[in-house]
């Protein structure tokens, strides 16, 4: 069997029959439990396959085969389970994690036996296991491909006080010895490095004389003739029980997701670089059980350097599990007074500024807000762009099976792994899912940030119906302060939008309720979005709810001259230039499009002048087209028609406005722009520099945000 390598060159291990029959032999006498259905999820050419195959086949049992390429997809697997009533499973505990995470016990109630192998395993994977599966026995199983894969086994089980997991004690016909660097056997509780010897024991590595000799020495405690011991690297010690407990490598050899590693092979690619000058690599357990290689380094004088090409360089060389997740541009490495590198310190090494990366689009539409938010999520990341590739981001496929899940569990649609590897982009998988998609009102809420335990503020949208227009805003907000936006339906150019404020308000908080069930809310909007907030706030009164802050952004009441005011702009040329301006707001951005060249094209030509602007600027998907400006326009007719038909009452909650001097100076005599008339309370007044638009762009936008941190802050300390 080979073995996946330390230098990712991987290494021929000798395996003979007698050498597998001990094995099994052993397996046998260690699990009570006989196997009636196994679900075999490493490649027949790894390791663990073979307790697999011989363990099932060897009882009668039945061996289950994934499909193709499906080993790695959650959904799948956790069917084949339940389905095939799988009694026995050897896996990563990070992959055992996801299942528990994804299925129901109920589709895991037939598993009798589950072993982890080849990672560490964390007491909270213990603990979660025994709350969903506390009939189901779980094992540590630990062993070289050397010791013919598994040589140390151990129960695993909660515990009242802190659980240690250690690897075991060794099985039958089998020796472990712990010593020091002289070969002499350490007290308990002593580190040295482990050693293996019994029947297990393979016969060296193929056409490799020099490396067998190194590993597999001459046993020094046996008189045997050709007697041996395997030379792990392996650093353990005897705990009191008289259990071995795992300390990790003694050499730079890691094992991440069950490949060896060696870093140094990494770091002698790594500074191979023309503009690398130092490099460092180490292994980095950011979650309990879940490491990742990150990569430290100094660059020549003057030059920078772009983590994109480095990774791309790596990747030419290397297999993909030794390419690291990350990459830090130090000005120097740390070192020890002994002139060696400190590889602790690089841990909380910050980078440096020379790192330069390609410019990060950001989501443009509702789909790909949330795939972004969820890659952040998984990858523990931000911001991420929508066209910057899963993989080059850190990604693996552990991680690629748990964002799967997470996309089924947030929209509903179950994909392939093999996505992630043709269509690694959000952008792409977003264009995919569009084509499918099946529209409903909970996609008009937008996840803007969700970070922080303060009440959520829901901001509606604006008379154009886009709701990603307070992305600026959102990053500029207090990043405890959670924000939602609220899009309008049939933005999307499939639904038919909402035809009166009215109902706008009610399908708004039916959808805000899926997150916040009951108050008291955070409501507010800029321009149109602060009359539908306001008619938000009255329907949540009436229903006996609280409405704890109402925020009006530069908008007045819907008075007699106002409807006049919009029904002017109803022309389609005046309505593509204003949805180039609204989609410029969520990234801060003026689109240079021409009014007076827009009004001398056809109406087909207008649409096309538009879009090609729009793409120019990586605004919009590539494929979006007419369908998506003529969903705009609708939306913003509706819109218009539903002021028209507006007439509020007064309510009784707490009413801020923020007004430009703009709209100031329409209501020269009123300082609440109109508002105290529709307010049983006293109105908070703020006025905020920038015109209308301008107020949720740079520079102004911090100003906005600085006055609403205020009373957003004011309302906390009075909850």
């Amino acid at each position: 069997i080979y073995t996946s390598g330390s230098t990712g060159k991987p290494k021929g291990v000798q395996i003979s029959h007698k050498n597998l029959v001990h094995s099994l032999a052993a397996r046998f006498a260690c699990y009570s439990e006989p196997v009636t259905n196994f679900l075999l999820l490493s490649s027949l050419a790894f390791d663990a396959s073979i307790p697999g195959i011989f363990w099932t086949l060897c009882q009668g049992g039945t061996l289950h085969l994934p499909e193709e390429n499906s080993q790695w997809e959650l959904p799948k697997l956790i069917q084949l389970i339940a389905q095939n009533r799988i009694s026995h499973l050897i896996s990563l505990p990070s992959l055992y994690g996801l299942i528990l995470e994804q299925a129901t016990p109920e589709q895991l109630a037939a598993l009798q036996t589950v072993v982890v192998v080849a990672e560490a395993c964390s007491p909270e994977l213990v603990e979660y296991h025994s709350q969903q599966l506390p009939q189901t026995s779980l094992f540590n199983e630990y062993g070289p491909t050397e010791g013919t894969v598994w040589s140390s086994l151990y129960t695993l089980y909660p515990q009242s006080e802190p659980l240690q997991i250690s690897i075991g004690r060794p099985i039958a016909n089998t020796q472990f010895h712990i010593l020091d660097q002289n070969l002499q056997p350490v007290p308990v509780g002593i580190p040295g490095e482990l050693y293996i010897h019994g029947v297990g024991l393979t016969r060296g590595y193929l056409n490799r004389p020099g490396l067998t000799a190194e590993r597999f020495i001459p046993n020094p405690f046996s008189d045997e003739p050709g007697s041996r011991l395997y030379k792990t690297g392996d650093l353990a010690s005897y705990l009191p029980d008289g259990n071995i407990d795992f300390l990790g490598r003694m050499d730079n050899q890691v094992k991440i997701r069950g490949f060896r590693i060696e870093l140094g092979e990494i770091e002698t690619i790594l500074c191979q670089h023309s503009s690398v000058r130092t490099g460092v690599v180490v292994a980095q357990e950011d979650k309990p059980g879940d490491k990742s290689l990150v990569a430290y380094v100094t660059t020549y004088e003057e030059q920078v350097l772009s983590t994109n090409a480095l990774r791309r360089f790596l990747q030419e060389q290397l297999p993909d599990y030794m390419v690291p997740s990350n990459f830090v541009i130090l000005d120097t490495i740390p070192l020890m007074p002994n002139g060696k590198v400190d590889r602790k310190a690089l841990t909380g090494a910050s980078s440096n500024t020379r790192v330069r990366s390609s410019k990060q689009i950001l989501p443009r539409t509702p789909l790909e807000q949330t795939l972004v938010q969820l890659w952040e999520e998984t990858l523990q990341t931000s911001p991420i762009g929508v066209t910057e590739n899963f993989f080059d981001l850190g990604g693996h496929s552990l991680l690629a099976i748990r964002l799967l899940a997470d996309i089924e569990k947030h929209l509903g649609y179950s994909l392939p792994l093999v996505i992630f590897f043709r269509e690694g982009t959000i952008e792409k998988i977003a264009a995919m899912l569009e084509r499918e998609y099946e529209t409903n009102d909970s996609q008009l809420l937008i996840p803007l940030q969700t970070k922080g335990d303060r009440q959520p503020l829901f901001l509606i949208h604006q008379h154009g119906g886009y709701g990603l227009s307070y992305s600026v805003l959102a990053q500029t907000l207090d990043q405890e302060q959670p924000l939602y936006a609220l899009q309008a339906r049939g933005l999307d150019g499939k639904q038919q939008p909402l035809d009166s404020i009215a109902t706008m308000a009610d399908t708004y908080i039916s959808v805000m309720r899926d997150i916040v069930p009951h108050g008291p809310y955070s409501l507010g909007g800029h321009s149109f979005g602060g009359l539908v907030a306001f008619e938000m706030a009255a329907q949540l009164e009436a229903a006996g709810e609280v409405v704890e802050n109402l925020l009006i952004i530069d908008t007045h009441p819907p008075l007699p001259t106002a409807g006049l005011e919009l029904s002017q702009e109803e022309d389609d040329t005046a309505l593509l230039n204003f949805l180039v301006e609204q989609i410029g707001l969520h990234v801060n951005e003026t689109i240079d499009v021409s009014l007076e060249e827009l009004a001398t094209l056809e109406s087909a030509a207008q649409m096309e002048y538009v879009l090609a602007a729009l793409r120019k600027s990586e605004l919009i998907p590539p494929d979006a087209g007419e369908n998506f400006l003529t969903g705009f326009m609708n939306v913003y007719k509706a819109n218009s028609r539903a002021v028209l038909g507006y007439q509020p009452q007064a309510i009784k909650s707490s009413l801020s406005v923020f007004k430009t001097q703009g709209l100031a100076e329409q209501f020269a005599d009123d300082p609440t722009v109109g508002w105290q008339k529709l307010a049983h309370t006293q109105v908070n007044v703020y006025s905020v520099i920038g015109d209308h638009q301008s107020i949720l762009k740079q520079p102004h936008v911090t100003h906005l945000a600085e006055a609403m941190n205020k009373v957003l802050m004011n309302s906390q300390v009075n909850l």
